[in-house]
């Protein structure tokens, strides 16, 4: 840890040291996110005590670009709700929560403003794949929803799209999930490492080139669909982490979820609608074929 001259500023230093960085995009930056004084988001300027570590996360988005970088939220992305519970159909390219090098664009901060109460969301989609999300919006379901999960009472339904068709019809792939040996946010199939994970797999839709599948997650871990199908030898188009065919969005979506409801014990099943499915499914009859 350095050990600066006192007094000094937030601003004094970050401009000091990110000569790069343009001095009058400072204010914003630290609004959205990404500056960490010993630890601590740090959203303004501040004097700084002594010692300090300051940490600077630049985003991965150009910054004048970035009320259109990121999509937006519309209420028409929300496809279910009562008091106690939302769901929406998350677009392609928006994180679930915030993000290490910002806070501001995320599905939970959109919920958060827009219905003006803590969201609580115990699982979450990766960035670039899109489809439906749960999360609870009351104190009393926040619990009762996380356990939905963890004692995995809910059914969550994906479609996904390929290069290529493979010769089964069904397949069960029952590879563990394992960290990348090179790579911090990869995660690659093993034998014998990692966590126990098994992922459903039908053929809904097929041409010469390319295919539809239902994936079905029966364990939910990181990169699950995406490290099984490519290690069928199908990886899902526009997945750059796992060496599908390039493509401009990941081909995977979450399409249907099924749980019972924890106050209502109910059970609920919720479709993504029409209008919000990603052109790469339409026309390919997934809802007739959906178990």
């Amino acid at each position: 840890m350095e050990v600066l001259p006192t007094p000094l500023t937030l601003l004094d230093v970050l401009t000091s040291r990110l000569p790069h960085i343009q001095e009058n995009s400072w204010e914003q930056r630290l609004r959205w996110g990404g500056v960490f004084v010993n630890g601590v988001p740090t959203l303004e300027d501040r004097p700084l005590p002594s010692p300090v570590r300051v940490e600077y996360y630049e985003p991965k988005f150009p910054v004048e670009e970035a009320a259109t970088f990121f999509p937006q939220f519309d209420q028409k992305l929300i496809v279910f709700e009562d008091d106690d519970l939302v769901v929406c159909a998350k677009p392609a390219g928006l994180p679930c929560l915030p993000a290490r090098e910002q806070t501001h664009f995320n599905l939970r901060s959109y919920l958060e403003k827009h219905y003006g109460v803590q969201i609580h969301m115990p699982s979450r989609l990766d960035m670039s794949t899109m489809g439906l999300v749960i999360a609870s919006r009351t104190p009393r379901m926040h619990k009762p929803l996380q356990q939905t999960f963890e004692h995995r009472r809910i059914e969550k339904h994906y479609c996904l799209k390929t290069s290529g068709a493979p010769e089964w019809e069904q397949f069960s792939a029952t590879w563990r999930i394992a960290k990348h040996p090179s790579h911090p946010v990869l995660r690659a199939p093993s034998e014998t490492e990692g966590k126990t994970a098994r992922t459903d797999f039908r053929v809904l839709h097929q041409n010469a080139r390319h295919s539809v599948w239902h994936a079905r997650p029966i364990t939910g871990r990181t990169h699950q669909i995406r490290v099984h199908a490519s290690a069928l030898g199908y990886p899902l188009l526009g997945d750059n982490f796992y060496g599908g065919a390039p493509a401009e969005v990941l081909h995977l979506c979450s399409v249907q979820i099924s749980f019972v409801h924890p106050v209502t014990e109910r059970v609920v099943t919720i479709q993504l609608p029409e209008e919000l499915e990603p052109s790469w499914l339409q026309g390919t009859s997934w809802r007739q074929k959906l178990d």
